[in-house]
């Protein structure tokens, strides 16, 4: 548990419950609905107090060997339930890769199949990266931000958007997405990693260039992490499918080294594809680990 020397500060009764959430092996960086409730009566907080609070034990989840800065972030998905992310940067990779924690929290949410998110708290406010990265969101105009010192809508910090509707497009992120690519899942029915990867493209982000891309890691405990490619008006801010599902792996207790076998899919008719970067972040975190590619059409 990577959070286990934070959570001493709390009375018994908190410890444990934190511990129970946090520790448990079914625990993806995500608590639901009737956990969040439950914990904020136990702390005789809001939910909104909660997550603030809990930035103190989300952040242990960064790596971050080169800024030496910890960051945390926690949404609040449309169905009450919460989502972590922490900043994650990669050594011997280049700076691109680095993962913001509002992103890595966002992702993590769209890999659970939220349906949208009404708030994002962050340990400082978010850079002008994320703003934009979030700007993405189906219904960003409401998007609460909180600080520590204050509350903010999106709107507020982001006074000049620049959105997909500058670009004509008008599907946003958190959309429900089917890119087409399951017509012949046939094909790979005895393969649950393959499928997974393939779910994942399907469920894919990429309005502007439409070239879907999924990965799928299975772990040595045989755990399935997944990431989607996650396309964004800005362009040179989209999210490699690899990033995302690295992510969800730390976020859930995991260590890189813990990965047995990774498949990235993507559409035969791709005009952009995150095969090269996903290998070579890989390659970066898990040497051992070749990238399995599968395209599709």
């Amino acid at each position: 548990m990577k959070c286990k020397d934070v959570i001493n500060f709390y009375t018994a009764e908190i410890r444990e419950e934190l511990a129970r959430l946090f520790n448990s092996p079914e625990y993806r960086g995500v608590i639901f609905k009737n956990e969040v409730e439950e914990l904020a009566g136990l702390m005789d907080t809001s939910e909104e107090q909660l997550m603030q609070e809990l930035l103190n034990v989300v952040k242990q989840y960064a790596i971050f060997p080169i800024s030496n800065f910890q960051v945390g972030a926690v949404v609040r998905g449309e169905s009450g339930t919460f989502y972590f992310g922490a900043n994650q940067e990669f050594l011997g990779e280049t700076l691109t890769f680095t993962l913001h924690a509002e992103q890595a929290a966002i992702a993590n949410a769209v890999t659970h199949d939220e349906k949208g998110i009404t708030a994002i708290a962050c340990t400082y406010v978010p850079c002008c990266l994320c703003r934009q990265f979030m700007y993405e969101l189906d219904g960003a105009e409401k998007l609460k931000i909180i600080l520590p010192d204050k509350v903010y809508s999106l709107l507020d910090i982001v006074p000049h958007p620049f959105g997909p509707s500058d670009l004509g497009v008008n599907m946003r992120l958190m959309q429900k997405m089917d890119n087409g690519l399951l017509k012949n899942e046939m094909n790979y029915s005895n393969d649950r990693i393959v499928l997974e990867a393939l779910s994942a493209a399907n469920k894919s982000y990429s309005p502007y260039s439409r070239s879907y891309s999924g990965v799928a890691l299975l772990t040595k405990d045989e755990r399935i992490f997944t990431g989607r490619y996650v396309e964004n008006a800005a362009f040179n801010i989209s999210m490699n499918p690899m990033m995302a599902a690295l992510s969800n792996l730390n976020m859930s207790n995991l260590n890189f080294k813990d990965i047995s076998r990774a498949i990235i899919v993507e559409s035969r008719n791709n005009i952009v594809s995150q095969i090269k970067s996903a290998g070579n972040l890989l390659c970066v975190v898990n040497s051992d680990v070749d990238l399995e590619i599968i395209k599709v059409d």
